[in-house]
């Protein structure tokens, strides 16, 4: 974890946000049909999340060649089908776009179950982005100290309508949870206020216990 999301002291690491094969697939056929394909059809479907297995990777060619420093790889079916399935029809996938390695990698697979966390660890994942419905205090335990733990704080609005305190106040909250860093929530809506922006982002750089090498205070983000 030494090196991990290390960039230049002149610029912020650029990250990019990679679907897993079946929230692709999702995307590419009628989400009904993909259900009754994995219950009526599952070598069908296991060739399909193959092919779409090369295209991502592919398509992690291009963001690498882009310049991306680091990717997270969202898989959405975890909370949508059984584990005994996702282990049979979507854990080889994700093993496949997770196992080369040519840049630092975060796993977010939705769904709050202990299966959830044990098939991003059986990815030999570089950092977890924990799912907003799991219990932090129930999870860090399941999660070696070695491997990043990633979290949402705060609700939709707060850099919008919150203060600079506090918002310092709720990421030094959850970063005393357990949390190795945290994000805002994706949907930043109304449009965020750069005072509580700065503020978010200096209350992880000035956070006493922070760890995570790229976001030191010698290192820009």
């Amino acid at each position: 974890m030494s090196n991990l999301f290390t960039v230049p002291k002149d610029r912020g690491a650029v990250g990019v946000f990679i679907p897993g094969p079946f929230t692709l697939a999702g995307q590419v056929l009628d989400v009904d049909a993909l259900y009754v394909m994995f219950l009526k059809q599952p070598e069908k479907a296991l060739r399909l999340f193959e092919q779409l297995t090369t295209f991502i990777n592919q398509l992690i060619d291009l963001y690498i060649y882009a310049g991306a420093d680091f990717m997270i790889v969202v898989e959405g079916s975890g909370a949508s089908i059984a584990p005994k399935t996702f282990r049979k029809l979507l854990l080889p996938s994700m093993q496949h776009i997770l196992k080369p390695k040519k840049i630092p990698q975060i796993t977010l697979f939705f769904g709050s179950s202990r299966e959830i966390i044990e098939f991003m660890l059986a990815c030999d994942t570089d950092g977890i982005l924990l799912d907003k419905q799991c219990d932090i205090e129930k999870t860090r335990g399941l999660i070696p100290e070695t491997i990043p733990l990633f979290g949402q704080c705060g609700g939709f609005d707060m850099l919008a309508n919150s203060t600079p305190a506090e918002i310092t106040d709720k990421v030094h909250r959850c970063l005393d949870l357990g949390f190795t860093t945290v994000c805002p929530p994706a949907d930043v809506y109304p449009p965020a206020r750069i005072e509580n922006i700065e503020a978010f982002v200096r209350a992880l750089q000035e956070y006493e216990n922070f760890s995570l090498v790229a976001l030191r205070k010698d290192i820009a983000i």
